[in-house]
């Protein structure tokens, strides 16, 4: 009987392994068919590729030694253990490379991000293309703004190549997940799991339904950083095991890439829950009277992180001297009730602002229900079937919907806390049922510092929805504020899902008497399922947004919501079943592994594929057509020879303040990006948003566009720069800005006496004469003036000060910047100057001491590599089964 079904299973794990892959490539079939004219290869590399992986998996679950397969666990020390890891790696590229397989083909993913990124980044990423530098400034958006700053001195961070190599030198998408999976495996091969087990949970961290989603968005700054985290987590783990040096090293060097793509609140956020983590160790380590021995790995995983934020010290000041000057800075505006809604009110985010996209508690559901809520603003909803009443029937009725290629209507029904949503924050309900079982195997040590991290991160998510605790994280925890966007921190918790499963499961299958384990398996699985059940009776009974929107509508929620619900109940059944099965010696760990590989993969797959598959991606010119100037760009085009130096934009066919693509084009008033400066959104609240146009013909806006996409012309624009004829001085940063409010900017300005001494600028001139603009690129603008007496001048250009960044030069001589009408620069210019020059090259601050400490991390690393065996062993360099 036994081998009867270890028979079965195999075969119908074989099975479900082909349609996996045939899933991933069949999914992009027409992408490959429209872009090779020999149709009959691709079809026969697309039905070979998933037999190829089928190939590899049976060699590696079924073609096995004996001892290998009795014990699972023991498969690091077995004498094929580097054809496993192989075996194991390749298995990690080829499911990615079939995932993102129109990436192969030049096909990008069109998402809102990706495309607003693009756009905004076509002037800086062309001056870099022709001249070999970066670029320092940007000034297609927000009349100007920091750009390089960001990144400053990141060249001296030599551990950073390590990034391209754990990408396995693919670019995004695919290579981004690639790295998930790659250090997500060797983060659990070190922590001693098995090889199986790891490459599993390496797979199901890559590919949980957030990562998925945040490539649909395009947000890929934030997963390459999210993509690190399991390898810090097992990092830490191990300086806590005793295992220093291997620590030290993982800790250092993945916090030194953590830091390098510059999304600082994953990293924060991460810290945090480190803390919480470390903090139940240390009360453990209080209750065996072994404190000495916490601090001691405390001092190496300090020191750690200390090396590691070293390594990027450059990028890291460049990056907090901007954004003290950003939104996310001290206020500048004196706080009253004319600041009270803005973001002059506070030291960092405005509260409301802050916490804009907070789960409630239905939206935590979503991580075990992926239609919690109705999944997101643009869900997959089915399709259209003759004869039925359905939401999707009435969409195939109406010109404006179109399906997709595999025939599903997409329809926002999302129904949960936040305004709106991208994608469902699903992390697999049969991970979950993994995660509660692996709980009941920790030690109590990790059973509480997993425990808490999770209870944590979702009172985190919650945001608004949990003021209690988020409020006062808000106003009193450092940099805590400078953050928005809080249910973004759930894309952290899969790190933590994977690294306490691979330990709890390996200890498993580790076990001898397994059948202690069956109580255990059976209340996970209850409170899974049960969860899920009581979930849908609260949606159903007692939501009331659930029945918001017309009754098709409210229809489909219910409907979908029901599949959903009873989709992860029969999940968890089946993973029950193995379990089961495993634990009563009907199957073994092979068929254990494989049965789990199964579940997860084609669970989180298929629900994946909602927000990511073959309409997501298009091929290069059909990418680049969003691009294509429209017919009012044409107009301006024609109106200004001379290029988008000369003039600005006010787009209001988009949202003017919210979307960064007429800066593809031309420089805008407008743009998008999280790291405006305050000044600016100052000006935006206080005068561009009132409509007041001396302010926005000081900030050279000659062309309108109106939501009907029609050209208006501005002939009372300033110009570049131009000679006024009044400076008023003024005492605080509110008369600044409020001076603007019937200044007429072309003869006169204002200027604050506290900051700048008005004393040296008596002889303004009388605004006779004229400058021109000679050549404009972003780190350098070059001007030609006309005047035969003295004169003060106002450039069309955001003065930014920090660290004097910005340099002017009068016929070589430099001159002091001068701030004036709260945010443009300003010079007085001497009788019969020629040539005015800005010039913008900031020096990377401590370059040395991240030359110096990303070189020594590397070589720690290397040392490590090239060490005898006996010596690695003495360091505790090679992993030793967990206890």
């Amino acid at each position: 009987m036994k081998n009867w079904i270890e028979k079965l299973l195999k075969y119908l794990s074989l099975i479900i392994i082909y349609t996996v892959f045939r899933q991933l490539l069949t999914s992009n079939l027409a992408l490959f068919m429209d872009y090779f004219d020999n149709k009959d290869i691709v079809k026969i590399i697309l039905a070979g590729t998933p037999i190829i992986a089928v190939y590899l998996l049976f060699q590696m679950f079924f073609k096995e030694s004996n001892s290998t397969r009795e014990k699972v666990s023991n498969d690091i020390e077995a004498k094929n253990k580097y054809k496993i890891h192989i075996f194991s790696l390749g298995l990690i590229l080829l499911f990615n490379l079939a995932y993102f397989s129109p990436q192969l083909i030049d096909y990008k993913v069109k998402a809102h991000d990706a495309i607003s990124s693009t756009a905004w980044t076509k002037l800086p990423a062309d001056y870099t293309k022709k001249t070999g530098e970066p670029s320092q400034w940007n000034s297609s958006m927000f009349s100007g703004m920091p750009w390089g700053l960001l990144s400053n001195g990141i060249e001296y961070n030599y551990a950073r190549k390590l990034n391209d190599v754990s990408h396995s030198f693919f670019s995004y998408p695919a290579g981004y997940m690639i790295k998930a999976g790659l250090l997500t495996y060797l983060a659990l091969i070190l922590l001693g799991v098995s090889p199986w087990l790891s490459v599993i949970l390496a797979l199901a961290f890559s590919y949980n339904v957030n990562y998925v989603v945040l490539i649909e968005a395009g947000h890929a700054n934030k997963l390459e950083v999210l993509a690190g985290f399991p390898l810090l987590i097992s990092g830490l783990i191990l300086a806590f095991r005793g295992k220093s040096l291997l620590g030290f090293v993982i800790v250092s060097l993945s916090v030194s890439i953590a830091f390098v793509r510059n999304h600082p609140q994953m990293v924060y956020y991460l810290f945090i829950l480190l803390f919480v983590f470390a903090l139940v160790y240390f009360i453990y380590s209080i209750k065996n009277k072994q404190p000495l021995h916490f601090l001691k790995s405390s001092a190496v995983i300090l020191a750690a992180v200390a090396l590691g934020a070293a390594s990027n010290i450059s990028q890291i000041m460049s990056s907090k001297d901007f954004s003290d000057d950003t939104m996310r800075g001290k206020p500048i505006l004196e706080s009253n009730t004319e600041t009270a809604n803005t973001s002059s009110s506070v030291s960092g985010l405005n509260w409301e602002y802050a916490m804009g996209w907070s789960f409630a508690k239905e939206d935590v559901f979503s991580i075990l229900i992926p239609r919690a809520v109705g999944g997101s603003s643009k869900e997959e909803i089915g399709k259209a079937e003759p004869g039925k009443q359905t939401l999707a029937n009435a969409l195939k009725g109406d010109g404006r919907f179109k399906p997709k290629k595999d025939g599903n209507y997409i329809f926002g029904i999302y129904f949960g806390g936040m305004g709106s949503t991208g994608g469902s924050a699903y992390l697999g309900a049969a991970v979950l049922f993994l995660f509660l079982f692996s709980m009941f195997l920790l030690n109590w040590r990790n059973r509480l510092a997993f425990g808490f991290v999770a209870i944590t991160l979702i009172a985190l998510s919650l945001g608004k929805n949990f003021e209690a605790l988020n409020l006062f994280l808000f106003e009193n925890l450092p940099f805590f504020n400078k953050f928005r966007a809080p249910s973004s921190i759930i894309n952290i918790l899969p790190a933590f899902l994977v690294i306490a499963i691979g330990i709890g499961l390996n200890k498993f299958l580790k076990e001898e008497n397994k059948a202690k384990y069956m109580k255990p398996v059976l209340i996970s699985a209850g409170i899974t399922a049960g969860i899920s059940i009581l979930y849908y009776m609260y949606a159903m009974n007692g939501y009331d947004k659930i029945n918001e929107g017309q009754p098709m509508i409210v229809e489909a929620r219910k409907s979908l919501l029901g599949e959903d619900v009873m989709r992860s109940v029969f999940i968890v059944a089946l993973a029950c079943l193995a379990f089961y099965l495993y634990i009563k010696n009907k199957i073994k760990a092979n068929f254990l592994m494989i049965g789990i590989a199964a579940l997860v993969l084609v669970d989180l797959v298929l629900v994946g594929k909602r927000y990511l598959d073959a309409d997501s991606f298009v091929n290069a010119s059909t990418y680049q057509s969003e691009f294509n100037p429209r017919p009012v760009d044409q107009q301006i085009f024609s109106l200004e020879p001379n290029g988008r130096a000369y003039y600005r934009v006010f787009d209001q066919s988009i949202p003017t303040f919210n979307d960064a693509q007429t800066s593809y084009h031309h420089n805008t008033i407008g743009g998008y990006h999280a790291a405006k400066l305050q000044r600016y959104q100052d000006l935006i609240d206080f005068q561009i948003a009132k409509g007041n146009m001396q302010v926005l013909n000081m900030l050279n806006t000659k062309y309108f566009i109106n939501q009907q996409q029609q050209l208006q012309i501005n002939n009372q624009a300033n110009g570049v720069a131009w000679f006024i004829k009044e400076l008023t001085e003024v005492n605080t940063p509110m008369e600044e800005i409020r001076g603007l409010d019937t200044l007429n900017t072309r003869e006169r300005a204002v200027i604050l006496s506290t900051e700048f001494n008005k004393e040296n600028y008596d002889q303004v001139g009388d605004g006779t004469g004229s400058i021109s603009l000679d050549s404009y690129l972003p780190n350098n603008l070059v001007y030609s003036a006309t005047n035969t007496s003295d004169q003060f001048a106002v450039f069309s250009e955001i003065w930014y000060g920090r660290n004097d960044s910005w340099r002017a030069y009068i016929d070589g001589v430099e001159t002091k910047i001068v701030r004036v009408n709260y945010a443009l620069r300003g010079l007085e210019v001497p009788a019969n100057a020629k040539r005015i020059e800005f010039v913008l090259d900031p020096p990377a601050k401590y370059a040395a001491v991240s030359g110096f400490t990303s070189g020594f991390l590397l070589f720690m690393l290397v040392l490590l590599l090239v060490l005898p065996k006996k010596y690695k062993e003495k360091l505790n360099f090679v992993p030793k089964q967990i206890s």
